[in-house]
Protein backbone atom coordinates (compact mmCIF):
# COMPACT_ATOMS: atom_id res chain seq x y z
CA UNK A 1 0.00 0.00 0.00
CA UNK A 2 0.92 3.31 -0.30
CA UNK A 3 -0.14 5.82 2.79
CA UNK A 4 0.19 9.38 3.45
CA UNK A 5 -0.28 10.62 7.02
CA UNK A 6 -0.46 14.02 8.82
CA UNK A 7 1.52 15.03 11.84
CA UNK A 8 3.17 11.60 11.71
CA UNK A 9 6.52 12.56 13.55
CA UNK A 10 4.79 12.62 17.39
CA UNK A 11 1.69 11.04 19.58
CA UNK A 12 -0.88 9.05 17.64
CA UNK A 13 0.46 9.41 14.04
CA UNK A 14 3.88 8.26 14.89
CA UNK A 15 2.60 4.74 16.46
CA UNK A 16 0.31 4.25 13.25
CA UNK A 17 3.37 4.87 10.94
CA UNK A 18 4.76 2.15 13.46
CA UNK A 19 2.16 -0.11 13.09
CA UNK A 20 1.50 0.00 9.52
CA UNK A 21 5.36 0.40 7.59
CA UNK A 22 5.83 -3.35 7.62
CA UNK A 23 2.83 -3.57 4.78
CA UNK A 24 3.09 -0.07 3.24
CA UNK A 25 4.72 2.84 1.97
CA UNK A 26 4.31 5.45 4.31
CA UNK A 27 4.47 8.98 3.27
CA UNK A 28 5.29 11.96 6.65
CA UNK A 29 3.58 15.32 6.22
CA UNK A 30 5.20 16.89 9.25
CA UNK A 31 6.50 20.70 9.57
CA UNK A 32 9.38 19.05 11.51
CA UNK A 33 11.08 15.61 12.01
CA UNK A 34 11.14 14.22 15.41
CA UNK A 35 13.85 12.21 17.22
CA UNK A 36 11.23 9.36 17.82
CA UNK A 37 10.85 9.25 13.93
CA UNK A 38 14.75 8.83 12.99
CA UNK A 39 14.90 5.03 13.87
CA UNK A 40 12.04 4.29 11.77
CA UNK A 41 13.77 6.68 8.58
CA UNK A 42 17.30 5.03 8.97
CA UNK A 43 15.95 1.09 9.66
CA UNK A 44 13.65 0.90 6.75
CA UNK A 45 13.02 2.77 3.03
CA UNK A 46 8.83 2.01 3.79
CA UNK A 47 8.86 5.31 5.29
CA UNK A 48 9.67 8.81 3.83
CA UNK A 49 9.47 11.73 5.58
CA UNK A 50 8.17 15.18 3.41
CA UNK A 51 8.50 18.19 5.54
CA UNK A 52 5.81 20.28 4.78
CA UNK A 53 3.27 22.93 6.83
CA UNK A 54 0.33 21.94 6.07
CA UNK A 55 -1.11 25.21 6.71
CA UNK A 56 0.36 27.18 3.95
CA UNK A 57 -1.31 26.32 0.87
CA UNK A 58 1.98 26.15 -1.55
CA UNK A 59 4.04 23.70 0.96
CA UNK A 60 1.03 21.16 1.09
CA UNK A 61 1.09 21.40 -2.55
CA UNK A 62 4.91 20.90 -3.32
CA UNK A 63 4.68 17.59 -0.59
CA UNK A 64 1.85 16.20 -2.50
CA UNK A 65 3.48 16.76 -6.07
CA UNK A 66 6.67 14.74 -4.63
CA UNK A 67 3.96 12.04 -3.64
CA UNK A 68 2.21 11.80 -7.00
CA UNK A 69 4.66 11.95 -8.89
CA UNK A 70 6.43 9.52 -7.68
CA UNK A 71 3.92 6.48 -7.43
CA UNK A 72 1.13 5.65 -9.32
CA UNK A 73 -1.57 5.08 -6.83
CA UNK A 74 -3.25 5.69 -3.49
CA UNK A 75 -4.85 2.95 -1.34
CA UNK A 76 -4.58 5.23 2.25
CA UNK A 77 -4.88 8.97 3.52
CA UNK A 78 -4.68 9.63 7.27
CA UNK A 79 -5.38 13.18 7.77
CA UNK A 80 -4.35 12.95 11.83
CA UNK A 81 -2.43 16.44 11.80
CA UNK A 82 -3.45 18.95 14.40
CA UNK A 83 -2.51 21.72 16.82
CA UNK A 84 -4.78 22.50 19.94
CA UNK A 85 -5.52 26.55 21.13
CA UNK A 86 -2.97 27.62 24.11
CA UNK A 87 -5.31 30.59 25.24
CA UNK A 88 -9.04 31.03 26.23
CA UNK A 89 -10.67 31.62 22.52
CA UNK A 90 -11.32 35.17 23.19
CA UNK A 91 -8.13 36.34 23.62
CA UNK A 92 -6.63 34.51 20.23
CA UNK A 93 -5.51 36.92 17.72
CA UNK A 94 -7.22 36.76 14.33
CA UNK A 95 -4.22 34.93 12.67
CA UNK A 96 -3.85 32.59 15.93
CA UNK A 97 -7.24 31.37 15.23
CA UNK A 98 -7.16 31.44 11.58
CA UNK A 99 -3.50 29.21 11.89
CA UNK A 100 -5.79 27.09 14.16
CA UNK A 101 -8.40 26.36 11.23
CA UNK A 102 -5.80 26.39 8.50
CA UNK A 103 -3.80 23.24 10.05
CA UNK A 104 -6.94 21.16 12.06
CA UNK A 105 -9.68 21.75 9.10
CA UNK A 106 -8.25 23.26 6.04
CA UNK A 107 -5.38 21.63 5.29
CA UNK A 108 -7.32 18.26 5.49
CA UNK A 109 -9.67 18.98 3.32
CA UNK A 110 -7.15 20.05 0.72
CA UNK A 111 -5.06 16.82 1.35
CA UNK A 112 -8.65 14.95 0.73
CA UNK A 113 -9.38 16.93 -2.97
CA UNK A 114 -5.90 16.00 -4.05
CA UNK A 115 -6.08 12.09 -3.19
CA UNK A 116 -9.90 11.93 -4.80
CA UNK A 117 -8.49 13.30 -7.68
CA UNK A 118 -5.82 11.16 -8.24
CA UNK A 119 -7.78 8.52 -7.17
CA UNK A 120 -8.45 5.65 -10.21
CA UNK A 121 -10.95 3.23 -10.34
CA UNK A 122 -11.11 0.43 -9.07
CA UNK A 123 -8.58 0.14 -6.79
CA UNK A 124 -9.84 0.96 -3.29
CA UNK A 125 -8.76 4.78 -1.21
CA UNK A 126 -9.19 4.70 2.32
CA UNK A 127 -9.76 7.84 3.79
CA UNK A 128 -9.13 8.21 7.40
CA UNK A 129 -10.36 11.06 9.60
CA UNK A 130 -9.01 11.69 12.98
CA UNK A 131 -11.45 13.47 14.80
CA UNK A 132 -12.51 13.92 18.29
CA UNK A 133 -15.80 14.02 20.97
CA UNK A 134 -14.58 17.54 21.30
CA UNK A 135 -16.23 18.26 18.05
CA UNK A 136 -19.86 17.48 19.82
CA UNK A 137 -18.95 18.94 23.39
CA UNK A 138 -16.36 21.96 24.35
CA UNK A 139 -15.02 22.54 27.20
CA UNK A 140 -14.57 25.92 28.75
CA UNK A 141 -11.40 27.18 26.95
CA UNK A 142 -11.02 24.84 23.65
CA UNK A 143 -14.17 26.18 21.64
CA UNK A 144 -11.84 27.46 18.80
CA UNK A 145 -10.21 23.65 18.51
CA UNK A 146 -13.60 22.16 19.18
CA UNK A 147 -14.83 23.87 16.14
CA UNK A 148 -12.21 22.70 14.16
CA UNK A 149 -13.42 19.06 15.28
CA UNK A 150 -16.64 20.03 14.29
CA UNK A 151 -16.13 21.03 11.03
CA UNK A 152 -13.61 18.19 10.10
CA UNK A 153 -16.36 15.55 11.11
CA UNK A 154 -19.14 17.21 9.47
CA UNK A 155 -17.09 17.51 6.22
CA UNK A 156 -16.23 13.98 5.93
CA UNK A 157 -19.71 13.16 6.65
CA UNK A 158 -21.40 14.60 3.91
CA UNK A 159 -18.30 13.65 1.97
CA UNK A 160 -19.61 9.93 2.28
CA UNK A 161 -22.48 10.80 -0.63
CA UNK A 162 -20.29 12.56 -2.88
CA UNK A 163 -17.81 9.65 -3.25
CA UNK A 164 -17.64 6.52 -5.71
CA UNK A 165 -17.77 3.33 -3.61
CA UNK A 166 -14.34 2.69 -3.94
CA UNK A 167 -13.87 6.02 -1.13
CA UNK A 168 -13.79 4.05 2.26
CA UNK A 169 -14.12 6.82 4.97
CA UNK A 170 -13.46 5.93 8.84
CA UNK A 171 -14.02 8.81 10.89
CA UNK A 172 -12.29 8.23 14.26
CA UNK A 173 -13.74 10.06 17.31
CA UNK A 174 -11.69 9.17 20.36
CA UNK A 175 -11.27 11.16 23.95
CA UNK A 176 -8.76 12.24 25.73
CA UNK A 177 -5.70 10.61 24.56
CA UNK A 178 -2.57 9.77 26.30
CA UNK A 179 -0.16 12.07 23.85
CA UNK A 180 1.59 15.25 24.75
CA UNK A 181 -1.03 17.29 23.24
CA UNK A 182 -3.10 17.06 26.66
CA UNK A 183 -0.94 16.01 28.61
CA UNK A 184 -1.39 19.53 31.09
CA UNK A 185 -5.14 18.80 31.06
CA UNK A 186 -6.20 17.50 34.82
CA UNK A 187 -8.82 14.96 34.86
CA UNK A 188 -10.05 13.48 38.20
CA UNK A 189 -12.98 11.35 36.94
CA UNK A 190 -11.52 8.60 34.69
CA UNK A 191 -14.05 6.56 35.56
CA UNK A 192 -16.42 8.53 33.62
CA UNK A 193 -13.71 9.32 31.06
CA UNK A 194 -10.75 7.32 30.81
CA UNK A 195 -8.31 7.65 29.05
CA UNK A 196 -7.43 6.34 25.79
CA UNK A 197 -4.28 4.82 24.99
CA UNK A 198 -2.88 5.85 21.54
CA UNK A 199 -1.16 3.28 20.79
CA UNK A 200 -4.04 0.88 21.01
CA UNK A 201 -5.60 3.56 18.96
CA UNK A 202 -3.38 3.37 16.88
CA UNK A 203 -2.92 -0.28 16.53
CA UNK A 204 -7.26 -0.04 15.76
CA UNK A 205 -6.49 2.19 13.18
CA UNK A 206 -4.64 0.54 11.37
CA UNK A 207 -6.82 -2.76 11.74
CA UNK A 208 -9.39 -0.44 9.83
CA UNK A 209 -7.10 0.51 6.96
CA UNK A 210 -6.43 -3.56 6.34
CA UNK A 211 -10.06 -4.56 6.55
CA UNK A 212 -11.50 -1.37 4.27
CA UNK A 213 -14.18 -0.37 7.40
CA UNK A 214 -16.23 2.41 6.84
CA UNK A 215 -18.19 4.07 9.54
CA UNK A 216 -17.81 6.01 12.49
CA UNK A 217 -15.07 5.12 15.61
CA UNK A 218 -15.70 6.52 19.25
CA UNK A 219 -13.11 5.34 21.70
CA UNK A 220 -14.01 4.83 25.12
CA UNK A 221 -17.20 3.77 25.16
CA UNK A 222 -18.39 6.63 26.67
CA UNK A 223 -17.62 8.67 23.10
CA UNK A 224 -20.34 7.04 21.53
CA UNK A 225 -23.24 8.57 23.43
CA UNK A 226 -21.93 12.12 23.47
CA UNK A 227 -23.38 13.49 20.24
CA UNK A 228 -26.77 13.13 22.45
CA UNK A 229 -25.86 15.48 24.39
CA UNK A 230 -26.44 18.08 21.56
CA UNK A 231 -30.10 17.01 21.36
CA UNK A 232 -30.97 17.38 25.31
CA UNK A 233 -33.02 20.41 26.97
CA UNK A 234 -30.04 22.66 27.83
CA UNK A 235 -30.77 22.37 31.38
CA UNK A 236 -30.00 18.69 31.27
CA UNK A 237 -26.61 19.41 29.08
CA UNK A 238 -25.63 21.91 31.99
CA UNK A 239 -26.13 19.47 34.68
CA UNK A 240 -24.26 16.66 32.75
CA UNK A 241 -21.35 19.41 32.17
CA UNK A 242 -21.30 20.07 35.77
CA UNK A 243 -21.07 16.70 36.97
CA UNK A 244 -18.10 15.78 34.45
CA UNK A 245 -16.27 19.28 35.25
CA UNK A 246 -15.13 19.26 32.04
CA UNK A 247 -15.46 23.13 32.29
CA UNK A 248 -12.35 22.70 34.85
CA UNK A 249 -9.62 20.75 32.88
CA UNK A 250 -8.24 23.76 31.40
CA UNK A 251 -6.14 26.37 33.27
CA UNK A 252 -7.39 29.99 32.19
CA UNK A 253 -4.83 31.46 30.10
Amino acid sequence: MNVIITGGSHGLGLEIVRRICDSATVFVLDQEKSAQLEPLLASTKNVQFLQCNVADQKSLQTALNAIFGSVDRLDAVICNAGVRQTKQTLHLQPSELRELFDINYFANVQLIQHAIKHHRHPNRLHLVCVSSVLGFVSPRGLSGYSATKAGLHTFFMALRHEVPDSVVISTILPGQLTTRMFEDVRVDRYFWAPLVDHCKLAQRVVELIERGENGFFAFPLYARFIPILQVLPYSWYRALKKFSRMDDVIEDK
